[in-house]
């Protein structure tokens, strides 16, 4: 069980509220709407890492929002750079490779 702050009750990890969008904080015991990490919006756990596994679902890293997004937001302009796994305004230079 964690605090939710919206009713100042304690519910289950899985009933943090979804408006506001809220994130089950297991370390804290709380909901919150902002993760020390990242706030997964798949799992809506606060987690250390967001999930990149290609054979379920992807996300990238929203610095912005501190939160994993199976999109970048278009406002404003992000793109998603698989080498970072995170959500970029700009897109990095491509690596030069050595000829042999």
């Amino acid at each position: 069980m964690i605090g939710d702050p919206t009713i100042n009750q304690c519910v289950a990890s899985t009933n943090c509220p979804r408006v506001p969008l809220m994130f089950a904080d297991l370390t804290n015991k709380v909901c919150t709407t902002r993760c020390s990490n990242w706030g997964n919006t798949v799992s809506r756990l606060c987690v250390a890492t967001c999930p990149w596994d290609a054979s379920t679902y992807v996300t990238w890293a929203n610095p912005d929002t501190n939160q994993c997004v199976t999109k970048c937001p278009s406002y404003p302009i992000k793109y998603a750079d698989n080498s970072t796994k995170t959500c970029v305004a700009t897109c990095p230079q491509a690596p030069t490779v050595p000829y042999n």
